[in-house]
């Protein structure tokens, strides 16, 4: 399975693809690639695109809490997350949004929808 990807588009909006399946040490690898995103582009603020729609259905506690410090981070303004969300993917990431104690996250059936919302 690929290795999930991170791409910086106009405006600085991040596109995040997730593949399945996730785990722990593929987090901690795209959490580290948009935290030095991030210091390379210090004072800059971001917006995420997140595309689950190849995401696993599960993950583990330890692949959530790899994701905390970029959806913590304060140049992270906003993530749109769509793509195919079942109701276990939704639990999922909602946890780990609460964990992360974020409210700058938005769930979207399109992609349209979600890049509306991060432009807003």
């Amino acid at each position: 399975m690929p290795a999930h990807t991170l791409a910086i588009e106009p405006n600085n909006q991040l596109r995040v693809t997730v593949y399945a399946e996730d785990d722990a040490a593929k987090a901690e690898t795209l959490t580290g690639v948009v935290l030095k995103t991030f210091s390379d582009h210090p004072g800059e603020q971001f917006s995420a695109l997140v595309d689950l729609s190849s995401a696993s259905n599960s993950a583990d506690p330890a692949t959530l809490k790899a994701y905390v410090p970029a959806l913590e981070h304060p140049q992270l303004t906003k993530v749109a997350f769509f793509g195919f969300l079942n109701e276990t993917q939704r639990v999922f990431v909602e946890f780990a949004v609460r964990f992360a104690k974020s409210s700058k996250v938005g769930f979207f059936d399109s992609e349209q929808e979600a890049v509306n919302w991060l432009h807003q």
